[in-house]
C-alpha cells in the first residue's frame, strides 16, 4: 500500500496513505483552489471534488438601547441567515400605539404582501385581528397604553428562497395575558434588515433594549 509521506523539520513525518483495500477503479480527489477560512472544513461533491464548507452556527448579539425614535432598524442580516431571533426587554414608546414589523432588502423595506394574523388570550378568550395583506402586518397585538413595557420574543424563519415565516410570543408588563402572532412574507430578495416600529408615527421609543441573533452558515 503506497503513501505520500510529508517529513517534519524535527524528524517525524504524517502520511497520506491510499485505502487498505483494492478500490473498485482507479478513484481521484481534486483539491479546492483556495485554503478556506477559518472554522470551515473540507468535504467532497460525491464526484470527487473537494471544497469548503461550514456547519450553521449562531451569531449571538448583544442588548442595544431601543432608542427614541418612531423606529428600531437593524441591519446587516447575512444573505445566509436561516433564522433571526429579536428579543425585546421592557420596550416602550412615550404614546398610544401597538409595536409593529417589516422586513427589508437591500433595497429598501417592504410594505406589501404581508400575510398574517395576531391576537392575545386573556382570562379564557382569544381575539385575532389584522389577517391578510397589509403595509404593516407583523403586529403584536394588545393595550395600547404609553405605561406598557413589551417584553419577548419575534422569531423568523427561512422556508425557501427570499421567503420568510414570523412567529411571536410578546407579553406586556402588568396585563396578564400573552400576544401571539403568526405571518409570512416573500421579501423579493436576501433579507438584510428589520424594523420594529410604532403604529403611530407621533409615538417614539422610549425605552428598553433589544438584541438580535441569527443563524447563519
Amino acid at each position: 500500500m503506497s503513501s505520500i509521506k510529508l517529513p517534519h523539520a524535527s524528524g517525524n513525518s504524517m502520511s497520506i496513505a491510499a485505502p487498505a483495500s483494492n478500490p473498485a477503479s482507479d478513484l481521484t480527489l481534486t483539491l479546492p483552489t483556495t485554503i478556506g477560512s477559518n472554522g470551515k472544513y473540507m468535504k467532497v461533491d460525491g464526484s470527487g471534488n473537494l471544497g469548503w464548507d461550514r456547519d450553521a452556527y449562531w451569531v449571538f448579539g448583544t442588548p442595544t438601547s431601543a432608542g427614541s425614535g418612531n423606529a428600531y432598524t437593524v441591519t446587516g442580516i447575512p444573505s445566509t441567515a436561516k433564522r433571526v431571533v429579536l428579543t425585546m426587554d421592557s420596550c416602550s414608546g412615550d404614546g398610544t400605539a401597538t409595536l409593529r414589523g417589516q422586513l427589508g432588502k437591500s433595497a429598501g423595506f417592504v410594505e406589501t404582501g404581508y400575510k398574517s394574523a395576531a391576537g392575545y388570550f386573556y382570562s379564557n378568550n382569544a381575539a385575532y385581528a389584522n389577517a391578510g395583506n397589509t403595509d404593516y402586518n407583523f403586529e403584536a397585538l394588545g393595550w395600547t397604553s404609553a405605561a406598557n413595557l413589551w417584553s419577548g420574543v419575534w422569531s423568523l424563519y427561512k422556508s425557501a428562497t427570499n421567503i420568510w415565516c414570523w412567529h411571536s410570543h410578546i407579553q406586556i408588563d402588568a396585563q396578564p395575558y400573552v400576544n401571539i402572532g403568526q405571518g409570512r412574507l416573500d421579501v423579493g430578495g436576501d433579507l438584510d434588515r428589520i424594523r420594529l416600529v410604532w403604529s403611530s408615527g407621533s409615538v417614539d421609543f422610549d425605552g428598553g433594549t433589544v438584541t438580535v441573533d441569527y443563524l447563519t452558515t
